[in-house]
């Protein structure tokens, strides 16, 4: 089973995460840095999805890159504010601008191995 962290304090990717569900993904809700990095450290998902809201998002994203066994690690950061989009984050992040269906990021996800 493929395995995905959501970091979503607000549970705005409350649909994302009913469909990735639905499809047998694996799914552990974090509300923060500290809760997510726990789970990234000790199961190592197949990918991390940040909602903007999550004011230690950045922090997650570059604390995954700093450790080299987490790079393979893909992250989806939502943003609605493309003046955010400005951090360079690494290789493996993508940043999914504006709205979204959940089918959108499904299918995103799913384009990776």
């Amino acid at each position: 089973m493929v395995s995905i962290v959501v970091v979503d304090k607000n549970r705005s990717l409350e649909d994302v995460v009913v469909e990735l569900r639905r499809q047998n993904y694996g799914i552990f809700r974090a509300g923060g840095h500290g809760a997510a990095m726990q789970h990234i450290y000790n199961q190592i998902p197949s990918a991390i999805l940040i909602d903007e809201d999550v004011k230690t998002g950045v922090k997650i994203c570059r604390d995954v890159r700093a450790h080299g066994e987490l790079t393979p690690i893909r992250i989806f950061y939502f943003i609605r504010n493309e003046e955010r989009i400005d951090q360079t984050l690494g290789v493996n992040h993508w940043y999914i601008k504006g709205s979204y269906t959940q089918s959108e990021v499904v299918h995103k996800i799913k384009q990776f191995p």
